[in-house]
């Protein structure tokens, strides 16, 4: 009986040493969940479950070289940066510093700067918001929550914005913009129709003296396909390099205003020369 007894507590000492060689330490713990936020990015759970892990070791977790390396790459993005997309590019170096160290408090307050410069407010108030979680006794947290405040508002102004460019837009579907021409050879019209979020050119010979009416035959509509993206009240018509022969060429970049009263239509143009270039479309239907 005595010798049975030992034997189970020898059994139980012996399972009890396997698991504690198996249990795994907080550090193991924080790496296997780096990996598994890695796999899924969007797991805002995980990653609030990373920064408290993180908060909780003493000493804090080393920042591995990766996170550093790409650290890197973003500051050098960001003082470069002059424009929305180029400080998008930073913002993405630094999601992948992140990606490596997701409990580094500064790269989150830093990624909040830079998205807010790249006008991605939403993208901006989650980084706002991970900075407080992973630093919430900060000497500036009340600001980082009135920042936050602040791109709520901007969140807001976006979206507004957005319901009325949409609905710009469907009031002008279908929409037929003309500019009639006149010179010794021909009578002609252009023309800039209004289909969806899409603005398509178009040119019409209405009269002409050309002998080969192959070239313009007269009172055939030639579109641009498939049009150009209306952005707010703006078209960008990209310069055309090279110019194809029979295809509607723009050897410089072309800039289309709509009216705020959806009436006209202005085209501007800056020749190479400097000159500049104007063609005004009224609305005919």
């Amino acid at each position: 009986m005595k010798l049975t007894m030992k034997l189970l507590v020898l059994l139980f000492s012996v399972l009890m040493l396997a698991n504690a060689a198996n249990a795994e330490s907080p550090r193991e713990q924080l790496k296997q969940m780096v990996g598994q936020l890695q796999a899924n990015p969007d797991d805002n759970a995980l990653r609030e479950k990373i920064i408290k892990l993180a908060q909780e070791l003493k000493p804090a977790p080393a920042v591995p070289e990766e996170a550093e390396r790409f650290e890197g790459r973003a500051q050098f993005a960001f003082k470069n940066a002059k424009s929305p997309a180029d400080f998008f590019d930073a913002a993405r170096e630094y999601e992948k510093a992140i990606a490596a160290a997701p409990w580094v408090a500064g790269y989150y307050a830093d990624l909040c700067t830079i998205y807010e410069k790249a006008e991605k407010y939403a993208e901006a108030k989650k980084s706002c918001e991970f900075f407080l979680a992973s630093s919430p006794s900060a000497q500036d947290a009340s600001d980082v929550r009135k920042r936050i405040a602040g791109l709520e508002f901007a969140m807001e102004k976006v979206s507004k914005q957005k319901n009325q460019a949409e609905d710009f837009l469907k009031k002008l579907d279908g929409a037929r913009f003309v500019s009639r021409f006149h010179n010794e050879d021909e009578d002609s019209m252009e023309i800039i129709e209004i289909r969806g979020n899409m603005a398509v050119k178009g040119f019409m010979s209405i009269a002409n003296t050309y002998h080969d009416q192959r070239y313009k035959p007269v009172g055939v509509m030639k579109w641009d396909n498939p049009g150009y993206l209306i952005t707010g009240r703006e078209v960008v018509i990209p310069r055309s390099d090279p110019c194809i022969v029979d295809e509607p060429c723009y050897p410089v970049r072309r800039i289309l205003n709509i009216s705020e009263d959806g009436n006209r239509i202005t085209e501007r143009w800056t020749r190479p020369k400097g000159e500049l270039g104007e063609v005004i479309y009224l609305r005919e239907k």
